[in-house]
């Protein structure tokens, strides 16, 4: 049958960009295409914050497990259009729901569960007809319309439940072990604290210690080859080739300012990206979390963070202490990294299933 038998859509509010807070925090998350994974899913760690001081409709207030959709991409190749997500538990914030966003709801339960839904939206089969029927060109809009049209095969409730617990059950696991890297970065990171307050250093360059290049430009992009292509904000898309293998540093150059990555495996880096290479990995990324980057910001259009600004940069430099530091802390980066790789084949084996249990 036809979405549109099960289930509508319908777009958010038009929040005005004026009252965007990109200086601090506040309760209200407006939910952007950003928020969205490659593939779907929730993406929680560059939200864009909404002011406090203004009145918020309450028909555009999420809920926990809300199902929604990207409505809005501007990306060369549509990555993330018509892709679906769940508004996560979170005591702490409120979830607005943007005009770029679509709002699944009034879901038929008799025919079909929300989960299976939210699978379902997560197919590449899918995504590709969604893109098929989007219009735009710099910009790619798709609307309710045209994705109510899209035609979904329903087994019984029973074997959709069954369906989505397999899948869950690996979306779970992959949470898990990031949780667990959160808790690992902040021991690393407080260790890095303690060292910095109760040491004495001299001050010297970022350049005397880390080289600092720009990534290039892909040769292609692809919905699912096998090397993440890395920009400023993670991973942008996949390709066929990488051109770095080694353990690394990757921070925005263009777009995005101030997201600091590490990287272990085969990547293409972008020319939206800069890429830190130093034996002392473990003490400058800790480092390099500290910088207020949107004061080194020389773009005008969009915020641009240069090499030779990035190079300039002092850190605090006591080479017995750093090289101290960056043993004693290594037993969490392999576990960080073990993590990493685990969540890789898992994610692997979530995509391999996702189309064959559809």
């Amino acid at each position: 049958m036809k979405l549109k038998e099960i289930c509508k859509i319908k777009h958010g509010f038009a929040f005005k960009g004026a009252d965007i807070i990109n200086d601090h925090v506040t309760k209200y998350i407006l939910v952007t295409p950003g928020n969205f994974n490659i593939g779907g899913g929730f993406k929680s760690d560059k939200c864009k914050y909404y002011s406090e001081n203004v009145e918020i409709p309450q028909d555009y207030i999420l809920k926990e497990n809300d199902l929604i959709i990207t409505m809005t991409d501007l990306s060369i190749n549509s990555d993330t259009l018509g892709y679906s997500a769940l508004i996560p538990f979170d005591n702490n914030n409120i979830y607005l729901h943007n005009q770029r966003i679509g709002l699944v709801y009034d879901i038929d339960e008799t025919r079909v569960i929300k989960e299976y839904l939210y699978w379902f939206m997560r197919t590449n089969e899918y995504q590709q007809k969604v893109v098929a029927s989007q219009s735009g060109t710099a910009i790619h809009h798709t609307s309710p319309d045209r994705i109510l049209e899209i035609d979904i095969q329903l087994p019984s409730i029973l074997e959709q439940k069954k369906i989505v617990k397999i899948l869950f059950d690996i979306e779970n696991k992959i949470k898990i072990n990031d949780e667990i890297n959160d808790n690992l970065h902040e021991i690393i990171r407080c260790n890095y604290l303690y060292l910095i307050i109760h040491n004495e250093f001299k001050e010297i360059e970022l350049e005397e210690i880390a080289g600092v290049t720009t990534g290039k430009r892909p040769i292609n992009k692809l919905k699912s080859g096998e090397y993440p292509i890395i920009g400023a904000n993670g991973i942008m898309a996949y390709t066929s080739d990488y051109n770095f293998d080694e353990d690394l540093i990757i921070t925005g150059r263009v777009g995005t300012l101030g997201v600091v990555k590490r990287y272990y495996n085969k990547i293409w880096a972008s020319d939206n990206a800069l890429v830190i290479k130093t034996k002392y990995l473990n003490y400058i990324e800790n480092y390099l979390n500290t910088i207020d980057y949107y004061s080194l910001n020389r773009g005008s259009t969009q915020p641009l963070l240069t090499q030779g600004d990035l190079k300039k940069q002092k850190v605090m430099f006591n080479e017995e202490m750093v090289s101290k530091f960056e043993s004693e802390n290594q037993i969490y980066v392999d576990k960080i990294r073990n993590n990493e790789e685990e969540n890789i084949k898992l994610s692997q084996l979530r995509n391999t299933l996702l189309p064959k249990l559809m």
